[in-house]
């Protein structure tokens, strides 16, 4: 099982697009909402990991290996939204609570 704070950065990279195009620094950093120097670590981290593909000024995009995570998550998101919402809870605030 992979730690949570790289699960965070995997589907912040998938939301961006970063399944078929390279996602920059600084917008990771604002989805995140922590600073750009943050980003960069945590990036060669999970590059080193073979999670993304990563160039330095340029961005990021998912490995086979980090898009099939990212997938994984986005179908864990939406099966606990989903069972969220049949226990009577508003769609907005299952969405919320299931990430």
């Amino acid at each position: 099982m992979i730690q949570r704070r790289i699960e965070e950065y995997i589907e912040c990279i998938y939301a961006l697009g970063g399944g078929d195009k390279l996602v920059h620094n600084s917008d990771i950093a604002e989805c995140m909402g922590i600073a750009p120097a943050s980003v960069t670590e945590m990036l060669q981290k999970l590059s080193s990991e073979n999670y993304i593909s990563y160039e330095r000024y340029k961005g990021a995009v998912l490995t086979k290996k980090g898009l099939k995570i990212a997938e994984e998550l986005q179908h864990r998101h939406k099966a606990l939204r989903d069972f969220l919402m049949a226990l009577g809870l508003d769609e907005e605030i299952s969405d919320k609570d299931a990430c």
